[in-house]
């Protein structure tokens, strides 16, 4: 059996102790698990108690200096009740209760140094509801809710500084609905629709200053129908199509004066046909091209 942040089991030698001796009720076999006491959130030194293990469990191992591991098994070894683990000093490494082998209840883990690494509960070995990850400075890394052990609801990833980097909607463990991206300032870089996993429905993506850059569709991770970017100024900066994900039809661009600079055709993602340039001014034609799968076959110059 191994733990969540991958500590493994060891045997452990029964430690004789003032605190053995009784024993905490533990639920039946088959009763409600929110009936399980949640030891570790009534006392982080569970094993100092009296009794410190539910009832039919043994405590074992012992906290340093003697040892690294304290826990509650029952007679077969199966973990049941409370159970922390140590760096080798006085800081802990995990901090977990058991019920007959499964993790249920309050799990945290902990940096060497002490600082919380990260923050959970479980309902008979699954995940169920808030869980916190942070880095080891102490600022969030990722936080979000879990349902049957998958990833449900809204999820926020963090920067380095803490600032809002990502928030993602989740469904069942896939990303399902908005998820939107933010730079260091925390200004909208991004906003991107999602459908079990995949990019499905609107796309816009955002300079700096909020300006909206770029906007279109995508249909089962592929990028589909009219597709637009835009200049710093807000004008229009270019027009392109898509199907399955491959340009096909017309692309136009246009200067940042709004005057078109040139126009053409894409033919399975490759030019194809005549693809005519335009001064910044006037709209004069200044050059035409010719493409044939994609190869430029020909060139004028007016």
């Amino acid at each position: 059996m191994r733990s969540p942040s991958g500590f493994g089991w060891s045997l452990f030698s029964i430690v004789c102790c003032a605190c053995v001796g009784g024993g905490m009720r533990a639920p039946a076999a088959g009763a409600d698990p929110a009936s399980t006491p949640d030891v570790l959130a009534e006392s982080p030194d569970w094993y100092e108690r009296h009794p410190p293990c539910p009832e039919g469990a043994l405590i074992r191992g012992a906290a340093p200096p003697v040892g690294r591991e304290v826990a509650c098994q029952l007679p077969d070894g199966t973990p049941h009740g409370p159970r922390t683990t140590f760096y080798g000093d006085e800081h802990k490494a995990e901090e977990s209760y058991f019920y007959r082998g499964q993790l249920d209840g309050t799990f945290t883990a902990y940096y060497p140094d002490g600082k919380v690494k990260e923050e959970a509960r479980f309902v008979r070995g699954v995940l169920e509801g808030h869980r916190v990850v942070y880095r080891i400075d102490g600022t969030k890394e990722r936080e979000g809710e879990y349902r049957q052990g998958k990833e449900s609801g809204t999820f926020t990833t963090y920067g380095p500084d803490g600032e809002r980097a990502v928030v993602t909607e989740y469904q069942l463990g896939r990303k399902h609905g908005s998820m939107v991206e933010y730079d260091p300032t925390g200004h909208q870089r991004t906003e991107q629709e999602y459908r079990s996993d995949l990019k499905h429905g609107a796309f816009r993506g955002f300079s700096p200053d909020g300006t909206l850059i770029e906007q279109g569709q995508y249909v089962e991770d592929q990028r589909a129908g009219l597709w637009t970017t835009y200049h710093e100024n807000g004008r229009k900066q270019t027009e392109r199509e898509y199907v399955g994900g491959v340009l096909e039809g017309p692309e136009r661009r246009w200067y940042e004066n709004g005057v078109k600079e040139y126009e053409g055709q894409y033919k399975k993602g490759k030019r194809d046909g005549t693809w005519t340039y335009f001064e910044n001014t006037e709209q004069k034609v200044v050059r035409t091209e010719t493409y044939r799968g994609g190869i430029l076959i020909g060139r004028r110059k007016t």
